[in-house]
């Protein structure tokens, strides 16, 4: 056994306004638990004491064989696993069982060490191939020998010049996440179309001068604080899980506070990847795994472009209510009519829309721009209900 003193036990928790322990990876919140207490001052002493960048450490990953998640791994820019870490908190001693615990997931992650912490104190090993056994180490109060592995270059934020649609991958303050969203599908619609969407994305993005916080006329909605881009944790009703870079709002609405993630982004489906506006929501009151996708605009179906480059946007499909498959449009539609029967409208083939409303797309795109802040809104009015009739149908079901 090598046990010393956690090097972060003096560290700091952060809190956000609702004296929730802020989640510094995903900006998103929990209830004050004492063990995230221990996460969020290693993952401090990992990023501003280390200096290994947020990108190479992912929190809670799920091992499907052990039956568990590994509360934080470090991965080297090969994306080989370095440092795997199980977090107690300071009231469980640093046991056997906690050691057989972490020791579980290392059979199926392979990490060069392994650590389990209480956030008093620290244990670190490593697995002996020859003795096939774990053997105690000092724990790494620096990363020498890992020295370059952790190193990232810093986007700048986006300067306020147009970008041609070919250089978003290039010039893009959010990397690999936007390295496709030009698709072979995208190639094929209006030139005046493709404008739009990367003035959007543009607007998304940009934060110089384009802050995006107030209320909208007798709107329930109020967008109380604008965090710019920022890395958000993501989900959907199959189960999947990852984290991508969002305009990063919080929310009031009818006095219940939300953190809205919005973004553009391609997204994979059976024909092709597919350009989205995903719209991500996780409630102040819940822990970091309420953060979801709510709502999933394929922007090919749901966004069109008008002759003089008014972008008109609108949605027709029922929620999925989580593993029931998806909901009725009739009772999806009812409900809407009961929030506000403006929502909705019929086409001239007798089909019926939710209106979630349009913008002029001919110059520069922020939220001084009334028409668009209107529609931003809208959409995230929209998630917002979507979620609520999520809720309503699910209990309804229960009974």
């Amino acid at each position: 056994m090598h046990r010393i003193p956690a090097p972060f036990r003096r560290l700091s928790v952060k809190y956000n306004d609702f004296e929730q322990v802020l989640n510094l990876k995903t900006n998103s919140a929990f209830k004050n638990n004492k063990e995230e207490q221990v996460r969020q001052k290693t993952y401090r002493w990992l990023t501003e004491k280390l200096g290994i960048h947020p990108d190479y450490i992912t929190f809670e990953v799920h091992i499907s064989d052990a039956k568990g998640r590994a509360d934080i791994v470090v991965r080297d820019e090969k994306d080989e696993v370095i440092w795997l870490f199980e977090c107690k908190h300071e009231g469980v001693p640093l046991s056997t069982d906690v050691l057989r615990q972490v020791e579980r997931y290392d059979d199926f992650i392979h990490a060069k060490f392994f650590s389990i912490t209480n956030g008093l104190e620290i244990e670190s090993y490593r697995f002996n191939e020859k003795t096939k056994s774990s053997e105690p180490v000092a724990t790494p109060l620096t990363m020498k020998e890992l020295k370059g592995k952790f190193s990232k270059a810093i986007f700048e934020p986006h300067p306020l010049t147009f970008l041609k649609w070919e250089e978003i991958h290039v010039t893009n303050p959010i990397g690999k996440h936007a390295k496709e969203i030009l698709t072979s599908n995208t190639k094929e619609l209006p030139l005046l179309w493709q404008k739009a969407m990367l003035n959007l994305y543009r607007a998304l993005n940009v934060t110089q001068r384009n802050y995006w916080e107030g209320k909208m006329g007798n709107s329930a909605l109020e967008i109380e604080r604008d965090h710019g881009v920022q890395l958000i944790r993501m989900g959907n009703a199959s189960g999947w899980n990852g984290a991508a870079h969002m305009r990063s709002l919080q929310v009031n609405y009818k006095n219940k506070h939300y953190r809205v993630g919005l973004q553009l982004m391609p997204w994979s489906k059976s024909d092709g990847s597919k350009l989205s506006l995903i719209v991500n929501l996780a409630t102040y009151e819940l822990a970091e795994r309420d953060s979801h996708n709510a709502l999933q605009l394929d922007t090919e179906r749901c966004f069109g472009i008008g002759s003089r480059g008014r972008m008109f946007c609108w949605h027709d499909r029922a929620p999925s209510i989580g593993n029931q498959g998806s909901a009725s449009n009739a009772d999806f539609f009812d409900f809407l009519k009961k929030q506000d029967p403006n929502w909705l409208y019929t086409d001239a083939a007798g089909k019926t829309w939710v209106d979630l409303g349009s913008f002029t797309t001919g110059k520069w795109l922020t939220f001084a721009n009334e028409d668009f802040k209107v529609a931003i809104f809208r959409i995230i009015q929209y998630a917002i209900i979507r979620d609520e009739f999520r809720e309503v149908m699910k209990s309804n079901n229960v009974k």
